[in-house]
């Protein structure tokens, strides 16, 4: 928040040391979140394809770390990876990343899963358009919306209005 990116990286380096050496899922689920800040670092200093390269690795460590905090850090990685894949014409790969965000998320209900879960959708419904399966794309922008809708927050409101907005144009096409 303060800008000072390259204090942030050395302690984030430092947090990922030292939580690594904790051996519970707390413990994983930290060194994930610390790794996470490195990426991020990197993608702050132009390297969107180092970011991209460590946040596969994070989003495992998230989900095996068995924690609630790990489990949100291992979905931030993977809308992270998937928006810098579709960035950067990976649309493929982009997909994979916004489903498994989204079969993470199928169960989940409440205004943060239901705000996450429309982010992940509605990205997807691009990947799908891009890729011209338009029908495919119309169903996740779809399910973007009534969970966005649902979520009550600015982001899923948010990701339901960009859906609306896709879907319309869709099916205005038809």
């Amino acid at each position: 928040g303060l800008d000072r990116w390259e204090d942030a990286a050395r302690l984030a380096a430092e947090a990922e040391s030292f939580a690594a050496a904790i051996a519970s899922p707390t413990g994983r689920a930290l060194a994930a979140a610390a790794a996470y800040a490195r990426a991020f670092g990197r993608l702050h200093a132009g390297d969107a394809e180092g970011a991209r390269a460590e946040l596969g690795a994070v989003a495992r460590a998230g989900f095996e770390s068995g924690v609630e905090v790990g489990e949100r850090i291992g979905l931030d990685a993977l809308l992270l990876g998937g928006h810098l894949d579709r960035q950067a014409g990976r649309r493929e790969r982009a997909l994979e990343q916004f489903r498994e965000a989204v079969e993470r998320l199928r169960d989940r209900r409440g205004p943060d899963a239901d705000s996450l879960a429309a982010m992940a959708l509605v990205n997807a419904g691009h990947c799908l358009l891009a890729l011209e399966r338009n029908f495919e794309a119309g169903g996740y922008y779809e399910r973007a919306l009534a969970r966005g809708r649902a979520s009550g927050l600015g982001a899923g409101r948010a990701a339901a209005a960009n859906a609306a907005l896709n879907l319309a144009a869709l099916l205005d096409d038809e």
